[in-house]
């Protein structure tokens, strides 16, 4: 699949899930908002995977990169966010 075809496809998701992202950081989200929020993130990191896969240029990968590693267990910012201890 076509880089352009890709991001035509899934922005909108991708969208969402930062909208829904910066609601949970301002502390403006209720949890009716952002109920879906854990299976968007999941579609999230497959997309990555495989836009990464793909060879898909940094102008996409980066993005997801980034949020992929705000959450991801090794990420001091997801403990300190997520009130889990190291």
């Amino acid at each position: 699949m076509k880089q352009s075809l890709f991001e035509s496809r899934h922005q909108h998701q991708w969208q969402t899930f930062a909208e829904q992202l910066t609601q949970l950081e301002q502390g403006k989200a209720k949890a009716t908002d952002v109920a879906d929020f854990p299976h968007q993130y999941r579609r999230l990191c497959q997309h990555l995977a495989l836009a990464q896969q793909r060879g898909y240029s940094s102008y996409l990968v980066d993005p997801l990169q980034t949020y992929w590693h705000f959450f991801s267990p090794t990420s001091r910012a997801w403990y300190a966010n997520s009130g889990a201890s190291c």
